[in-house]
Formats: structure tokens, C-alpha cells, sequence
């Protein structure tokens, strides 16, 4: 919040507030859960149901935009009064050429992908899976047409498939995607990267802008909440970094990414294996998207890491009345 630009901003209190509220809301899941005796597979089954009945929620919706949006605009605005949702979203033009997008009640596609993509995950980490839920969900993902989404879903179905690969395996893995990233990026500059389409313009510059403002204050950022005002300043209209590292490191600095990698890490040690892969298929979303404020994430690893802990302290307790 040091460094503001043409005077204070609220904008920077707001976003302290949601760091804040998001970090409480993890650490009051994780104490709840820890003195509950819920079974962890039964909690997360009931959660994946949840969040794929708001999917089947969303395709009823979507086709119903399709037919008489009319309709689905009253909705919005019956439920928008905070002005958080996207009206209309459920039909929402991406362009002539690929029609909808579905992005439910989430202010953009790349958000719902991103929901989608995580709910993806977690219903593949349960013992008992319900194929027919995880069908609703995947088609809710494709829907959303959101490169974050599908960018999720590749790296979840690499890692599992690493996972069953012997080494020999594994690193013809590697030097295969090096092969084929190496080939993509020698016939491709970042003129022609930015040039895609307005989206990717916006995506990469705004890491570039972000990268530049760092250089610049590379200790203490330039503040929370403050890049959209800097690059304002320098004539560009982003409103926000598309990358929640990106964001966190052009805010606070090489201090505060160092900070955030080092919670990321310590929370991954607390998972078992399964929901491991849920977490690094957020991580890679977050690489996209710098809405760290995902309530659903930090319940998730609230449950989750309390499980882990209360799974060890009883390991403990046995191996003490031993």
C-alpha cells in the first residue's frame, strides 16, 4: 500500500480486506473440521454433488438462454443486485464464430472454466466416482470455452497419467513436451502471441507491464490494488495482471511472492497425494487468473489439510498408548 500513485486509493484497503477474509476463511475451516469426526470422503463426495448440481443448474440455464434469453436476463437482474454477476452471461457472445459461452453466475467464462476445472478434479480424487456428475461437469467446462479451464484440465490429465509412468516412461514424457514447446515457440514470436486475439493481447501484456513495474520497485511492489492506476499512468488499459504470481509480485514485491510460495508450499506438504493434484491444478489456474479471493478453493484446503493433521495426531496418539 507504500507505493500509491496520484494519492490513496480504496482499492488498496479492499484488497488487504479480501487477503485477509480469504486467509481467515481457510483457518476457520480447518479448525472446524479438526474437531469434527466427519468422514473426509463423505465431506468432499457431498461437496462434489454440490457443486455439480449448480453445474446442471447452469446447462438447464444456459439452454434455455439459447432459446429466449429474455428470460435468462430477467434472472440476472433479479439475483444482481450487488452487481457482481454477469447478466446475461449465460449466453454471453465470445464472438460470431464460436457463438456462448457459459460462465453461469461467474463475472467471466475463465472463472466458471476454472470452477469447472477444479470440481473436475476433485470428483476424479474420490473412491466412489459418479461418472454422470463428472460428465455434467466436463460438459459445463468445454461450454465455458476458457483456455484457463482447459489448460486445468491437460495438466490434470498429465499428472495422473505421470503418476502411473514407470521412469524410462517419464522422461521420454519430458523430452517429448520440450521437443514439442521448443518447435511451437521457435516458429512463434511475441508480436504473433499478441496478436491472437484481444484476450491473448491483454493477458501477456499485462505480464509484461507487470514484469516492467517490478523492475522498477522489485523489494515492496507497488502496492496492492494499484497496478490498474500505474498502467493507466503509462497509457494502457488493464485493469488487473492475468496471473496471481504475476499480481502478487508487481503488489509486493519479490518479499511478498517469496512469502506466498513458501504458504503454497507448506500447505501442499499437508495434503495426501490425491488432493496433491487438486492443488497443483489450482496453482496452474491461478498462473491464468489472479482471482485469488476463490472462497471454494481455501474451504477445500481448510477440510483437507484439517484431515491430514487429525490423521496424524491420531497415528500419534496409537503409537504413544503403544
Amino acid at each position: 500500500m507504500i507505493n500509491t500513485i496520484n494519492g490513496f486509493h480504496l482499492v488498496s484497503v479492499t484488497q488487504m480486506i479480501n487477503f485477509i477474509f480469504i486467509y481467515l476463511i481457510f483457518k476457520t475451516t480447518q479448525n472446524s473440521y479438526a474437531l469434527s469426526n466427519e468422514d473426509l470422503d463423505k465431506t468432499l463426495t457431498n461437496w462434489f454433488k454440490f457443486n455439480s448440481y449448480l453445474c446442471v443448474s447452469s446447462l438447464i440455464f444456459f439452454c434455455i438462454g439459447l432459446v429466449y434469453e429474455p428470460f435468462v436476463r430477467a434472472i440476472f437482474d433479479f439475483f444482481n443486485n450487488s452487481g457482481n454477476f454477469s447478466k446475461g452471461g449465460l449466453t454471453a457472445s465470445f464472438s460470431e464464430t464460436n457463438g456462448a459461452r457459459l460462465n453461469s453466475l461467474s463475472p467471466e467464462p475463465s472463472f466458471w472454466g476454472f470452477f469447472t476445472a477444479f470440481n473436475f478434479a476433485l470428483g476424479l480424487s474420490l473412491k466412489r466416482k459418479n461418472y454422470l456428475l463428472l460428465g455434467v461437469t466436463f460438459l459445463n467446462l468445454i461450454l465455458s470455452l476458457s483456455r484457463t479451464g482447459y489448460l486445468m484440465f491437460v495438466v490434470l490429465i498429465f499428472v495422473l497419467i505421470w503418476k502411473k509412468l514407470n521412469m524410462f516412461f517419464k522422461i521420454l514424457a519430458i523430452i517429448a513436451v520440450v521437443l514439442i514447446f521448443t518447435t511451437y515457440l521457435s516458429g512463434l514470436n511475441v508480436h504473433d502471441l499478441l496478436e491472437v486475439d484481444d484476450s491473448f493481447k491483454q493477458r501477456f501484456g499485462s505480464l509484461f507491464t507487470a514484469y516492467k513495474l517490478t523492475m522498477e520497485n522489485p523489494i515492496i511492489g507497488i502496492g496492492i490494488g494499484n497496478f490498474q492506476f500505474y498502467a493507466k499512468a503509462m497509457g494502457l488499459d488493464y485493469g488487473d495482471v492475468f496471473s496471481l504470481f504475476f499480481y502478487i509480485l508487481v503488489s509486493g514485491g519479490v518479499t511478498s511472492l517469496i512469502f506466498f510460495i513458501w504458504f503454497c508450499t507448506s500447505i501442499h506438504k499437508n495434503l495426501k497425494p490425491a488432493h496433491k493434484v487438486i492443488w497443483i491444478v489450482a496453482l496452474v489456474g491461478w498462473g491464468t487468473v489472479a482471482a485469488y479471493n476463490l472462497p471454494y478453493i481455501w474451504v477445500f484446503l481448510g477440510i483437507v489439510v484439517a484431515a491430514f493433521k487429525r490423521k496424524q495426531n491420531n497415528i500419534g496418539s496409537s503409537v504413544t498408548n503403544l
